[in-house]
């Protein structure tokens, strides 16, 4: 699809600090503080939900990992944030162990997914964190968690709630895709990870997201590349915080426009899509920054 193609699917699969006390954790009822690794059928279809929990404290922290990868993606981030949080992370289904039996792979899908979590976990104050793919799922889940999320933490995602990308360009894309799906996993990997970025964890990222099964990485990569960034901000209502790649331009004004309380940290020059794996201490600093920003509004 030319040189754009991969462009299209960087916009979507890509798109103040203040110090809590943890003496008292409001956002967790009938939840124990010892570590919890679970699975729950999914509220949408019965599907099961492989989950982790870990840490204490109010409000609870749920990062959605990114497509084609699973819940590992956060592996660097939960020590330092179950410090301070209770930390939960999930297997989206077709991820990791969780259940691959699903009939329809949607974003709207995903966030019933991320509510079945929360629900199941009895939370009532939550922040939500998305990478990617899970910036739009994480929209999707503080649309029916209304009243449940306090803010939501963009990783490299939304980029733009104006961009419009072309239907015709969109399915040449995908053809692409299902004729090499290993190859064309890697190559958009490489694509979107930082110049600096260590090779030998890009290529394992690569190998990982390259052998998920195509079927499901394709009907979710239509149902991403289709979806609304504009409604699904405007729907979510729950502030946001970005921290994006200055790799790829954010609209900031345009995203303001359907979410009056969006802010933007940008993650450091050379750092890309992965900031977890490439960069991660000064990734997670910024999340600190960004998670105890938006726990600390009213």
């Amino acid at each position: 699809m030319r040189n754009r193609a991969p462009r299209i699917a960087v916009l979507r699969v890509a798109s103040v600090a203040a110090a809590l006390a943890t003496s008292a954790v409001p956002g967790i009822a009938a939840t124990p503080p010892a570590a919890l690794d679970a699975s729950v059928p999914s509220l949408f279809d019965h599907t099961a939900i492989h989950y982790r929990a870990v840490g204490k404290g109010a409000p609870a922290v749920v990062l959605v990992h990114c497509w084609m990868c699973d819940s590992g993606i956060w592996d660097n981030v939960v020590p330092e944030l179950a410090q301070r949080y209770r930390v939960i992370t999930l297997d989206l289904p077709g991820h990791g162990t969780s259940g691959k039996d699903r009939k329809v792979w949607s974003m709207a899908a995903y966030g019933e997914d991320v509510r079945t979590v929360v629900d199941t976990l009895r939370l009532d104050r939550v922040i939500l964190v998305g990478h990617s793919m899970g910036g739009p799922v994480m929209l999707e889940a503080a649309r029916v968690l209304r009243g449940k999320v306090v803010g939501m933490v963009a990783v490299d995602t939304l980029h733009d709630a104006d961009v419009k990308s072309d239907p015709k360009e969109i399915d040449a894309w995908i053809a692409k895709v299902r004729a090499d799906f290993p190859g064309q996993t890697k190559q958009l990997v490489h694509a979107i990870a930082g110049k600096a970025s260590d090779p030998a964890a890009i290529d394992r990222i690569a190998e990982k997201m390259a052998s998920g099964d195509p079927a499901i990485g394709l009907a979710l990569m239509d149902s991403l590349l289709h979806y609304d960034i504009k409604a699904g901000m405007q729907a979510a209502r729950a502030p946001m915080i970005a921290i994006n790649s200055t790799m790829r331009p954010t609209n900031v004004a345009a995203n303001r426009k359907a979410l009056p309380s969006y802010e933007l940290l940008p993650l450091p020059e050379g750092v890309g899509h992965f900031p977890q794996l490439e960069a991660p201490q000064a990734f997670n600093r910024l999340l600190a920054q960004a998670i105890a920003s938006l726990a600390a509004r009213r």
